[in-house]
């Protein structure tokens, strides 16, 4: 029982200790310190980033650029013997990667710091779950070792992307296998709550659950690629002009998020009025129940429209692409809690 209880509240902390990481990842991209720390895993050579250049060699920017090239060299080598030749020939002519790196900043340097800590914690805390599981595995629920063995895979691979992130300077494809990962670990963890006690999803609504889900990834590779082309030109132009060098992607992002918004809204619709529960302002009332769930998704895919607009007319305000990166998380992770609905099985009193 005790082991059941700690693998609960491991649980718990990795969840919150995701949506922090989340925050903080997307604090770091918003503020452009992806390489506020350009080696891995220490920061400039430390354990501790300094808090001024006056200890830094005066040769810093071309060393560690340097270093980088030379790796660069046999990642991309290493990509053309798998086939992924497109990736090989944008990593050799990505040239953030063969520049001098940016000037010291305390700022950023801490940033990234507390990103990576955060990752550590979150790395340990799917650890101590993994050892909770494997000390209850006799007892445990069907698969949920697996699980957590799948989710301490994620985060090992994780921490080599983080590496390869820095290691190739902020290369966006990286970047978005980085982001993508996150999702993977988020519905594995997702999955080791109990199914949420709630009748499941009629066929007509699941399939029309599964849709949204399509949808919602198509949107967020298109978000993906949205944002490596304005990267590739972040330091080329002014922020209000960005927006310019992705308008035909953009378009393209709009007119899923509107198709996205309308089947969720379609979704929120029909599973209200086939429950017959009542609609109350107070969304959070009944948390546990799949319509409130999918209100809240209505909610959040409109909020993040709007925060998409200011981004697009405000000249990518940092706060707005913090908000913009986390809430699909949060999108997702009510997507995944409506879909795994279960009826509690009645229990037998002899």
């Amino acid at each position: 029982m005790r082991q059941g209880r700690l693998y609960g509240r491991f649980l718990r902390f990795n969840l919150v200790a995701l949506f922090v990481l989340i925050g903080f990842g997307g604090t770091v991209r918003a503020l452009e310190a992806g390489m506020g720390c350009p080696d891995w895993p220490r920061c400039y050579g430390a354990w501790i980033p300094p808090t001024s250049s006056q200890g830094l060699p005066a040769d810093y920017k071309s060393r560690y650029a340097r270093l980088r090239a030379e790796k660069n060299k046999g990642l991309a080598i290493f990509f053309e013997r798998i086939g992924a030749h497109r990736t090989a020939e944008a990593l050799r002519t990505h040239t953030e990667a063969l520049s001098e790196d940016a000037t010291f900043s305390p700022l950023k340097a801490w940033i990234e710091y507390l990103n990576r800590l955060v990752g550590v914690l979150l790395g340990f805390g799917i650890l101590l779950q993994a050892l909770a599981a494997w000390r209850q595995r006799a007892t445990a629920a069907k698969g949920q070792l697996h699980k957590a063995l799948i989710a301490l895979t994620i985060v090992v691979i994780q921490g080599l992307m983080g590496a390869l992130v820095v290691q190739t300077h902020l290369f966006p494809f990286a970047i978005s296998l980085h982001m993508l990962l996150t999702f993977a670990l988020l519905f594995v963890l997702l999955r080791m709550q109990p199914a949420p006690n709630s009748p499941p999803l009629p066929p007509k609504l699941r399939a029309l659950w599964v849709l949204i889900g399509v949808v919602f990834f198509a949107q967020i590779l298109l978000g993906t690629q949205v944002r490596q082309i304005i990267e590739q030109h972040l330091t080329q132009l002014p922020r209000n002009q960005l927006m310019n060098t992705a308008k035909d992607l953009l378009i393209w992002h709009r007119s899923v998020a509107v198709l996205l918004i309308g089947l969720q809204i379609a979704f929120s619709y029909v599973l209200i009025k086939e429950r017959r529960i009542p609609i109350s302002l107070n969304l959070w009332a009944t948390p546990t129940q799949p319509n409130t769930q999918a209100l809240l998704m209505t909610l959040c895919m409109l909020v993040s429209s709007l925060i998409g607009l200011c981004l697009v007319y405000g000249a990518l305000p940092p706060v707005a692409q913090v908000v913009h990166l986390w809430m699909p998380f949060v999108i997702f992770a009510l997507w995944t809690h409506i879909g795994t609905a279960k009826k509690a099985k009645p229990q037998v009193i002899p």
